[in-house]
């Protein structure tokens, strides 16, 4: 078993899809659309309060903080003599993910043994051969993947420069980026025994990880991996190594100060920072000296000849990723059905604008165990060392021991669930569909329709059919609503319609409607807006209540001059309560005798009841939740958003709790603050500082800790932030950011 300790940045990606998804028979991350085939295995859910999905997310904005995570041999399923029916052995080896993060600690899923003995089905000189009997290799390779990164190319007096797209390496202090950190191998009598002799009636252990037992890798081994980079630039070759490297050497040096601990110092001044990364140089020249292999020089943009046109080159974005839905076949697939979960389904909403649907099953029930061919008593016997796990290792334990330096990095918070009431013991949530969230980059105040919502017309009185209330919500400028109802002598029926926004209930605080692309005469004159909960809406009948009036509408030429046709006007009112259905009504136009009414595009602002936190709805319901509905009102009038004072302890029906956000504490570089608890809001919160208060100016500090000293019964925790003691620049200033 090893465990490491690893930096989340984007040169990482990979940390937030390492773990292959225990929702999926075939074993692959994600969903298949096929059933199982029937010598397929998969990882196996442990924990009851963490769900992967596609794989293990870690809280959005995580940068350079330090994930642990280990495979440690657990004796959950006892050797037999046969795999999947077959006459081969499997061993009783299940190979268990711990993670070590700050909201979620433990056991996550395991391997089935015979996702190892099964090859031997068809080759039975492999019998033995595998994980599910071997113990692990304790030898430990370490490498960067970077993959592959863009790259220009151009000659100039026949030298080679390029030009490459940023590559980015966490930034973990001053100068320097750890990689790795405690990397550790297991025995046996680090954990194992203790839990064999718990399941067979011996005393309960706690679970932590025996370090007596283990060894600790060195690192630093008199050379420095880095100076080895296969990091290259040039086309893709048959032999992709025989590319000219970069001369790594001009640019960071290692640092031998820890040797359990891969850390490196930038030193060239090409070399940049921003943020939370260092950014390595984004041009070279090929150069070589003697006989000597060639090797890419970092120079700088100003020694990069004009005529090669680098400078200018722009790189492609990458092609949108595919957001199809990932959907397990649980409806039709028999595996899902027999017996079928306890309780679902349920759905979460992930920092990556995820939306999970997942099912409570029992353990022993879910597809990766039924799957297994265990026997009745084998799977009871493994539901009960399952049942003893859930009962006495909470998932706030340090099982591994915690990194050296550095922060811990937190699991995205809306993985962590809580099992339902009498489901406590002994189920597992799974995931069986995961889509983009309906409202997915949602910005409050921009537009809730979307193209193909439901519509009803007021009424087809109408020129032609191209022209209904479809149009109004098009997000197309040359299209146009138009009905020959106007309120006026000749036509004296109101128009409009009733629009129903997909993405749910809604809070609506403002609409903009837009002119049409031509006849002025027939713009509105006089709207309403009224908003409906019923489920079958209509046009004249009902429960409508009206959100705002203007009888009196100011000419759109008026507002804009000769140019005024496709231009916005803009109407705000006061509204707290969230509705299914709108209904706009024109009840005159500018022209008393237009024969028609028209509008070019209808935009309703404001914000998706689903947007809105469990815990804000919990919090504000403490106070006056109808009059807090809106998380990006201001209701106190103090500037400071309902929002805002949910996530950093305020009153949002006062603004006297302004000014007791941040208190600075007699100790020089702290300060204290006070905050919701991470674990409730589902926000993370960084500490920015800057000298100047310039745009640019602002950064994050790796040795820039937050402990938690004191919790509170609302919710609220008062946090100390210490800076860098070494810090002795004349003045700092900081800033809190919720994420």
């Amino acid at each position: 078993m090893r465990t490491t300790s690893l930096p989340n940045s984007k040169w990482a990606e990979w940390l937030d899809n390492f773990l292959p998804s225990p929702t999926d028979p075939d074993g692959a991350p994600g969903t298949g659309t096929t059933p199982a085939p029937e010598n397929s295995a998969s990882p196996s859910s442990v924990t009851a309060s963490f769900t992967p999905p596609d794989g293990l997310n870690l809280a959005q904005n995580t940068h350079g903080d330090f994930f642990g995570y280990g495979y440690m041999n657990l004796p959950l399923v006892d050797p037999s003599p046969t795999t999947l029916g077959a006459n081969v052995s499997t061993g009783g080896n299940c190979w268990t993910l711990f993670v070590n993060s700050t909201n979620f600690k433990g056991p996550v899923a395991f391997f089935l043994p015979h996702l190892f003995s099964a090859p031997a089905i068809d080759n039975p000189d492999y019998e033995g051969l595998f994980l599910d009997t071997l113990d692990a290799n304790p030898n430990r390779g370490n490498a960067m993947e970077i993959q592959h990164i863009p790259a220009a190319i151009a000659f100039h007096n026949n030298i080679q420069y390029a030009k490459v797209a940023d590559i980015q390496f966490p930034a973990n202090g001053t100068n320097t980026t750890v990689t790795l950190q405690n990397v550790r191998s297991y025995h046996k009598g680090a954990l194992w025994n203790d839990v064999n002799s718990w399941f067979n009636g011996g005393p309960t252990p706690s679970g932590t990880f025996n370090n007596q037992a283990a060894y600790e890798h060195l690192t630093n081994f008199g050379w420095n991996p880095i100076l080895h980079s296969s990091v290259s630039i040039g086309l893709i070759t048959i032999n992709e190594h025989s590319r000219p490297k970069i001369n790594m050497q001009s640019l960071v040096r290692g640092i031998d100060s820890h040797p359990h601990t891969f850390r490196y110092e930038w030193f060239s001044d090409l070399v940049r920072r921003e943020g939370n990364y260092y950014i390595l140089p984004n041009y070279y020249r090929l150069d070589s000296t003697g006989g000597s292999e060639p090797t890419w020089t970092a120079i700088p943009e100003s020694a990069v000849p004009s005529s090669t046109g680098l400078v200018e080159h722009e790189f492609e974005a990458d092609p949108p990723p595919n957001t199809s839905p990932r959907e397990t076949p649980h409806t039709t697939n028999p595996d899902w059905a027999n017996p079928g979960p306890a309780a679902g389904p349920f759905t979460i909403v992930l920092g990556d604008n995820t939306r999970v649907t997942y099912y409570w099953y029992r353990f022993i029930d879910q597809p990766a165990v039924t799957n297994a061919g265990y026997s009745s008593s084998q799977r009871q016997k493994l539901q009960q060392k399952i049942e003893l796990i859930h009962r006495h290792w909470p998932i706030n334990r340090n099982y591994m021991a915690p990194p050296e330096f550095g922060n811990l990095a937190s699991i995205d918070p809306g993985s962590i669930v809580s099992p339902p009431a009498g489901l406590e013991i002994g189920y597992v949530p799974i995931v069986t569909h995961q889509e983009l969230n309906p409202n997915i980059n949602f910005i409050p105040g921009t537009d809730l329709t979307q193209p193909g919502d439901p519509i009803i017309n007021s009424s087809s009185n109408r020129f032609r059919e191209d022209q209904g209330a479809e149009s109004a919500i098009d997000d197309d400028n040359t299209t146009f609503f138009l009905s020959n109802d106007t309120q006026s002598v000749s036509n004296p029926a109101p128009s409009g319609f009733i629009v129903s926004p997909t993405i749910g209930a809604t809070i609506v605080d403002s609409f903009v409607i837009t002119s049409s692309d031509h006849a002025p005469e027939r713009d509105p004159r006089g709207i309403q807006l009224h908003g409906s909960n019923d489920n079958d809406p209509q046009w004249n009948k009902g429960n409508w209540a009206l959100l705002y009036q203007n009888l009196s509408l100011p000419n759109w030429s008026s507002l804009f001059g000769n140019d005024h046709r496709n231009k916005d006007q803009k109407f705000t009112f006061s509204n707290i309560k969230p509705f299914k259905h709108y209904r706009l009504t024109i009840t005159s136009v500018v022209g008393p005798n237009s024969s028609s009414s028209q509008i070019g595009e209808l935009q309703l602002l404001g914000i998706p009841v689903d947007a809105i936190p469990p815990d804000y709805q919990n919090w504000s319901a403490s106070f006056n939740f109808n009059l807090l509905t809106n998380p990006d009102a201001d209701y106190d009038q103090d500037s400071l958003t309902n929002r805002y004072e949910w996530l950093f302890g305020l009153n949002p029906m006062t603004g006297n709790s302004a000014n007791n956000l941040v208190r600075p504490t007699s100790t020089p570089n702290q300060f204290t603050y006070r905050r919701r608890s991470s674990s409730l809001s589902g926000y993370s919160y960084t500490i920015w500082l800057s000298e100047t208060m310039e745009t640019d100016d602002w950064f994050t500090d790796a040795s820039t800790t937050q402990t938690i000293i004191q919790t509170h019964n609302d919710g609220t925790e008062t946090v100390l932030v210490s800076i860098d003691p070494n810090y002795t620049n004349e003045k700092v200033f900081f800033r809190i950011k919720a994420n």
